[in-house]
């Protein structure tokens, strides 16, 4: 007798934020992050497909079958590590650009919030970055969805500080937002805790990289 297909699942969702959380809710709330957290580990170290299902149960210190109980599957557990990722850097940069003064503080600001965050979650973003390429169906159209909000975020910024005048009309926005990210993308291909610059340093160096080629001389 045939077997039907067991339909796809989302991870689990935890409680609602105006409810209080049950202890089984907080425990599952606390695996889905601990599970995110080992899996970037592994993914950024060892690469999406090299990582086994058991080797990330082994990571949570929890049975292959737990591990299912919270993902349906390794591609799950990849999806909402990029979509946590991709959210994480969107929520800092937007709060902080919402009091920037004027072009200028937004593109600096941007810059700052950025590499601040890919530095305190280097290996989520790690994984975001090379191996969303792995990512198929609707898992990619949620991430990518996430991308481009992202990407739209980063050239509003720019767009506003060039009509405020404070970098070149002559340089067009489309270029000048992808050299931004790339720029700021790059760095957790390099940057190491243990050098001697902080992650507001390095943002110190960057701003001032991007913007003494790219401001508008007086």
């Amino acid at each position: 007798m045939a077997v039907s297909a067991k339909p796809k699942s989302k991870p689990r969702k935890v409680a609602s934020a105006d409810a209080p959380e049950s202890v089984k809710s907080v425990r599952t709330r606390k695996a889905i992050a601990r599970a995110c957290r080992e899996g970037a580990l592994l993914f950024a170290e060892k690469g999406y497909s090299e990582t086994t299902t058991r080797e990330l149960a082994a990571a949570m210190d929890v049975t292959n079958g737990t591990f299912y109980y919270y993902f349906p599957s390794k591609e799950d557990l990849l999806r909402q590590i990029c979509e946590d990722a991709l959210e994480e850097v969107t929520a800092s940069v937007g709060d902080a650009v919402a009091d920037a003064s004027d072009g200028l503080d937004a593109v600096s600001r941007l810059i700052h919030a950025h590499v601040r965050t890919i530095v305190e979650s280097r290996h989520a973003h790690t994984t975001m970055l090379t191996e969303l390429r792995a990512l198929s169906g609707e898992h990619r159209v949620t991430v990518v969805a996430a991308r481009d909000k992202y990407e739209a975020l980063v050239r509003g910024v720019l767009k506003s500080a060039k009509d405020d005048g404070s970098l070149k009309t002559s340089i067009e926005l489309t270029p000048l937002t992808l050299l931004l990210l790339n720029l700021l993308n790059w760095t957790i291909f390099w940057y190491r805790p243990e050098m001697s610059l902080s992650g507001d340093q390095l943002a110190d160096r960057m701003v001032l990289l991007f913007l003494n080629g790219a401001v508008n001389p007086t």
